[in-house]
């Protein structure tokens, strides 16, 4: 079974997510590498559309078989999300931007 973990916000706005199988590895090890990027980022910490400090990390099923059937699902995904949130900041409507004015 393929899963999604994201990094949300009680909004639900999500920070990071990744997917897994977990047939090769487990949510606990998901969370630890996504945890540890962050790090490795300098990410801050808090949801830069809402602002809040409040993240939690969050699973759920997807319906695919494997990453290879997924991949093009969440690449979509992920790029629906970028732009949506450089759509949001360009309005100002940003926590991050916000902060900048």
């Amino acid at each position: 079974m393929i899963y999604l973990v994201q990094y949300l916000c009680p909004a639900r706005h999500c920070i990071i997510a990744a997917a897994y199988d977990s047939s090769e590895t487990t949510y606990a090890e998901t969370v630890k590498g996504m945890t540890q990027t962050l790090y490795d980022s300098h990410a801050n910490l808090w949801c830069g559309i809402c602002g809040s400090h409040a993240l939690h990390f969050e699973q759920g099923p997807t319906k695919f078989r494997s990453i290879a059937q997924a991949m093009p699902a969440l690449k979509e995904c992920e790029s629906d999300q970028m732009f949506s949130r450089a759509f949001l900041d360009a309005l100002g409507e940003t926590y991050e931007a916000k902060a900048r004015q």
